[in-house]
C-alpha cells in the first residue's frame, strides 16, 4: 500500500483502525521451490501490541509443493535491515525461527497457512534508533539456509 510506514504506525497507535497488518507479496525461495509470505504488524500483535513491531512468516501453497520435501528442511532467519550507508556499521536485527520445528511439517493448505514468528520482533523505541526506517521505508528479509 502507498501508506508510509510512520503514518501507519501513528494511526495504529491512535487506534484509528483495527491493528493494521501488512502482508508481503508471496515469494518463492528459489526455482521450483517453496512459497512464502511475510506479515508485519507495525503496532504489534499479541504480547507485542502497542510496544513492538511484530513479524511473522507463513509457508503458503505453491506450484511445486508436490515434489518438495516435507517437513520443510531449511533453517530460517527473519531480519530487519539497518539502512546505515556504511555496511560495516549496520546493526541489523535478526532472529532465527526456532522452537517450533514442527510448524511446517506438511504441505500448506490454502486458507490454513501457519504464520510463525515474533510478537516482540523489535521494540518501537529501538526502531526509532539507528537507520531502520529511512524515507518511511523498512526493509525486512527472510533468509533460508
Amino acid at each position: 500500500s502507498s501508506d508510509l510506514f510512520q503514518e501507519i504506525l501513528k494511526r495504529a497507535k491512535r487506534g484509528d483502525s483495527d491493528n493494521i497488518d501488512i502482508y508481503s507479496d508471496p515469494f518463492y525461495i528459489g526455482e521450483c521451490s517453496y512459497k512464502f509470505r511475510m506479515r508485519l504488524h507495525p503496532n504489534g500483535n499479541g504480547k507485542g501490541e502497542n510496544t513492538h513491531l511484530s513479524l511473522f512468516l507463513a509457508n503458503i501453497e505453491g506450484k511445486y509443493d508436490a515434489i518438495l520435501q516435507w517437513p520443510f528442511p531449511k533453517k530460517v532467519m527473519l531480519i530487519l535491515i539497518d539502512q546505515q550507508e556504511n555496511p560495516n556499521e549496520r546493526e541489523s536485527v535478526s532472529y532465527p525461527l526456532t522452537g517450533e520445528e514442527e510448524k511446517w511439517k506438511s504441505r500448506p493448505v490454502k486458507g490454513k497457512e501457519l504464520f510463525w514468528g515474533f510478537p516482540e520482533f523489535v521494540s518501537h523505541k529501538q526502531l526509532q534508533k539507528r537507520a531502520y526506517i529511512v524515507d518511511d521505508t523498512v526493509f525486512l528479509q527472510a533468509k533460508f539456509e
